[in-house]
């Protein structure tokens, strides 16, 4: 755990999730949701073939929502506010798996997220990447109480022609239902849907603006961006059958064509938590110093 105490503010991770975020805590209040291993604060890669190449920070999707990863923690520190990691990240699907909808797909272990051009059945041939996620968590900033940087490296072991980056995401609990994005620098909020996803389709809005994600009341919210804007962010919202599963998501998605084997693609992002008035203001202000 790495915290400003004075602020309320902790942020935490975990074997279980191999340094990846699995607890953000602010004012008493549990901001992350940790039910499997695709959730979290957490960074993840695809290629050309989404989630049958998807080497993913916290495990695979064969952990569940287990006590044991298949990623493999290589360093981890922290001190004084500052958390530093660096693993190797499993795939998402094991070695051989297919899509339970692919015609002859053994339906003993299939992945029940429908095929589509680019995936029916895994590519990777190990469980465990060679690829490398290393990462800079800090915690509370000068003038910003309550404000973390999250600055991370991903080595791509391979070539590419195309490689897409969650640089990161974050899964929220399903609290954090009443969604907003923000015009920087202005600090204009705009209210934005909230519509739940079917799970088995693709969803999800794309705005221009960074996303703040916050309870009812605003008493609590979390909001994230990078100077370095992706394309767009992306928000979702999941009914998944219970409290614990539901869950909500906004992502930082990063494209980069003709990737070499040995790039590192690197990321710098900003995130605030508090009330969504102070939200808005901490980007605001935090923005504008950058």
């Amino acid at each position: 755990t790495v915290a400003n105490p004075a602020a309320g503010f902790f942020a935490s991770t975990s074997s279980r999730m191999s340094g990846a975020i699995d607890s953000v805590v602010w004012n008493n209040k549990e901001m992350i949701n940790a039910w499997d291993h695709g959730r979290e604060l957490q960074l993840a890669v695809t290629t050309l073939y989404g989630e049958c190449f998807n080497p993913t920070e916290a495990g695979g999707n064969a952990n569940g929502n287990g006590e044991v990863t298949s990623s493999v923690l290589q360093t981890i520190t922290a001190a004084d506010g500052v958390l530093t990691t660096q693993n190797e990240p499993a795939y998402w699907m094991l070695p051989g798996q297919c899509k339970c909808d692919k015609p002859g797909c053994p339906k003993q272990g299939c992945y029940p997220m429908p095929s589509d051009p680019s995936c029916s059945a895994a590519i990777n041939t190990q469980v465990t990447s060679n690829y490398t996620i290393t990462k800079e968590v800090t915690v509370g900033l000068p003038g910003f109480p309550t404000a973390m940087r999250y600055q991370a490296d991903v080595l791509v072991t391979q070539a590419w022609s195309h490689v897409q980056v969650e640089g990161p995401t974050g899964y929220m609990t399903q609290e954090f239902q009443t969604f907003y994005t923000i015009s920087l620098p202005s600090g204009q909020l705009t209210p934005r849907p909230s519509t739940p996803c079917d799970p088995t389709k693709a969803c999800g809005y794309s705005y221009p603006d960074p996303p703040i994600f916050a309870t009812a009341s605003g008493s609590h919210a979390m909001g994230a961006f990078s100077k370095r804007a992706p394309a767009a962010y992306v928000q979702f919202s999941f009914n998944l059958g219970n409290d614990a599963n539901n869950t909500t998501k906004w992502t930082m998605p990063y494209s980069f064509p003709n990737v070499a084997a040995g790039t590192h693609l690197t990321f710098d992002t900003y995130i605030c938590v508090d009330t969504l008035t102070d939200v808005a203001a901490c980007m605001q202000r935090l923005y504008a110093t950058l």
